[in-house]
């Protein structure tokens, strides 16, 4: 089933659909994530899903707890608590899936306020798959729960789930879930599939269902069901799906250049607003980083900022993966030994050190802008790109 950029509708015989959703018997690859509690696993009593704290997932927000009041509403247990976050404009969840890149995920986030935070007035804040806005979340009331749904397929073998504060109010989660899915169901040509509607209509239709959207450039588009002339019974429809197509960009930072960082986040513990990709999106560029964005190849980290983070040890050898890396900063750290040979690029590569620092002497001589010198400051680049996000079509599924 192949989307394209006008609306599909896709009538399916037999019982598919929601078996994609819960499927407790078999959870291989499934991740699910009870957001802000501090416990250890469990599996719920409804579904058979086992659940797990979000402590591995992620290294900001505040664990919390809904109200009792609003906790006595509802029975699934993931709800009871949420992860909120008062501090940083992104914070995100690095989901790691068995299966890795290259296979289709069905991405949800569930969200119930429950006056956890004694305001009464829920927020509105923006959620981001990776570099991509996937869609705002905005609540009525303290006792509404509201979930997301998108089907994607990631480039590499991580996923990024950020929550994003716009201003409006304290970003905050209450569960995260990932499944894999088969590669031949939901099928879109470009981008991501997410959910606008799900219906479940709970008896059969012995009338004309006519559907209307928004029209294309032929005018309205109506679906009717009828019944054959051999069959003896009405048609029927049991339950309707609705995707939009996202026109996800799915870009990333260079991955070796992302690997490197990561590994210097790991060695030192810097306490950043280090989560997420790197250099994307430009608004939210990791502090200390500079990148370069040449077109539709990757972004390369040209620039990197360690100054005065109190980080102790010998000069990591790994920062030699930075290649495209044009200015080091490790200026007021308590650093030793000899600065890995990094190449740098034509444009010669500059770096300020202290004095326990040296240059690798088997290393390529500096270019004539090289300085070491201590009153040297680390400059960081501003790079601009635009960001396209474009919305394509619309896939419907029908559950006969």
């Amino acid at each position: 089933m192949v989307v394209t950029k006008h609306l599909l509708f896709a009538i399916v015989q037999g019982a598919l659909c929601l078996t994609i959703l819960v499927q407790a018997q078999n959870q291989t690859g499934f991740i699910s994530i009870d957001c802000g509690t501090t416990g250890s696993r469990y599996t719920d009593d409804k579904t058979g899903i086992t659940y797990v704290s979000d402590t591995d997932f992620i290294e900001s927000g505040e664990n919390r707890e809904i109200l009792p009041a609003y906790k006595a509403q509802i029975d699934e247990q993931q709800f009871w608590n949420v992860r909120s976050f008062p501090e940083q404009i992104r914070n995100c969840y690095t989901l790691k899936p068995s299966q890795g890149n290259d296979t289709r995920y069905l991405i949800r986030a569930r969200f119930m306020h429950g006056n956890y935070d004694n305001k009464g007035v829920g927020p509105a804040f923006d959620l981001h798959l990776g570099a991509d806005f996937w869609d705002t979340v905005k609540f009525k009331d303290a006792s509404s729960t509201i979930s997301k749904e998108i089907i994607h397929v990631p480039s590499s073998d991580h996923i990024h789930v950020c929550l994003v504060n716009t201003g409006r109010g304290t970003p905050f989660i209450s569960v995260l879930e990932l499944r894999p899915l088969e590669n031949d169901t939901y099928v879109s040509e470009t981008g991501s599939l997410q959910l606008l509607h799900r219906y479940d209509f709970g008896s059969t239709i012995d009338q004309r269902l006519v559907v209307r959207t928004k029209p294309d450039s032929e005018g309205k588009i109506t679906v009717w069901f009828n019944n054959t002339e051999n069959s003896t019974l009405p048609p029927l429809v049991n339950a309707l799906e609705v995707y939009q197509l996202k026109d996800t960009s799915g870009q990333e930072t260079y991955q070796t250049d992302v690997d490197a960082i990561l590994k210097i986040k790991s060695a030192y513990e810097v306490k950043r607003n280090w989560q997420g990709d790197p250099c994307l999106p430009i608004a939210y560029l990791w502090d200390g980083i500079g990148c370069n964005y040449d077109g539709n190849n990757p972004p390369r980290i040209i620039s990197l900022d360690l100054s005065n983070n109190s980080l102790t040890g010998t000069v990591p050898e790994f920062l030699a993966q930075l290649s495209f890396l044009r200015v080091l900063n490790l200026r007021r750290n308590n650093l030793m030994g000899p600065l890995p040979d990094i190449k740098g690029s034509k444009d010669g590569f500059t770096f300020s050190v202290d004095n326990n620092v040296s240059r690798n002497q088997t290393a390529s001589p500096p270019t004539s802008e090289t300085s070491s010198s201590p009153d040297y400051s680390c400059k960081m680049h501003n790079f601009v790109i635009p960001l396209v996000t474009s919305v394509g079509g619309f896939l419907l599924n029908f559950v006969l």
